[in-house]
């Protein structure tokens, strides 16, 4: 009797640890704006770095980036973006160097408060979830031969197996018009986008993507009465 092996690789998960990490700092105005008077938005976006597994711990880079939503003494709106960097290490008991680890960061809370009337202090509590897998090898039994006189069953098993990755940019730049009886806009402040995928279609050696990025705005009009707008803009996503 002679059993068929076959060697198997996979991606196990080691586990996922999860941390906090306090951003701070303060925007110093320009020299030709007006004066803040009160800060109408803060918001908060993460950047991820570098991703480095070490033993028992994950170390990360990064960067929080601040977009302040302010009414100025001369009773316009305006926005600012400030970026400060951060670094933090996240504890995963039995992580070495030769894994792998990801990050998925959310930004739990975001203050901003007008100081002096030329600067803006800022801070961003974020939650970093960090999951950290390894490669392993098993061999399986596939099959079996010269087993005279007794009846074997095969059995057929699906087993997941990633045979490559990749990352791409894309740049998405395209000039919307604003929706029948919204107010015309003076400045963008604001903006959320969101990418919808609505179809992936795997070829050789590359994988398509098709969907749509719907970005929500809030930017300034101009009039006095009604100083800010909000509007929901959808634009095609195509990616290779």
């Amino acid at each position: 009797m002679e059993l068929l092996r076959e060697n198997i690789r996979a991606r196990q998960t080691l586990g996922t640890s999860a941390d906090q990490v306090l951003v701070e700092g303060s925007i110093d105005l320009p020299e030709d704006s007006a004066d803040v008077t009160r800060v109408i938005l803060a918001d908060a976006r993460i950047l991820t770095g570098g991703i480095e597994p070490a033993t028992n711990r994950v170390s990360l880079t990064g960067s929080a980036v601040f977009t302040i939503v302010v009414q100025a003494d001369d009773g316009q709106m305006y926005s600012y973006i400030w970026e400060s960097d951060f670094t933090h290490a996240v504890e995963v008991q039995g992580c070495t160097p030769k894994m792998q680890a990801s990050v998925s960061p959310t930004v739990e809370q975001v203050n901003a408060r007008a100081s002096t009337p030329r600067r803006i202090e800022v801070s961003a509590v974020v939650n970093l979830a960090v999951t950290v897998t390894f490669d392993t090898e098993a061999s399986a039994i596939t099959g079996v031969e010269d087993l005279d006189g007794v009846q074997t069953q095969t059995v057929n098993a699906e087993l997941p197996r990633t045979t490559g990755e990749g990352s791409e940019q894309l740049l998405v730049q395209e000039m919307a018009e604003l929706p029948a009886g919204e107010p015309s806009a003076l400045r963008a402040l604001w903006w959320d986008p969101c990418i919808k995928i609505t179809n992936i279609v795997a070829e050789a050696e590359r994988v398509n993507l098709t969907g749509q990025l719907v970005v929500k705005v809030l930017y300034a009009t101009g009039d006095a009465e009604d100083p800010l707008a909000q509007t929901i803009l959808t634009l095609p996503l195509e990616a290779s």
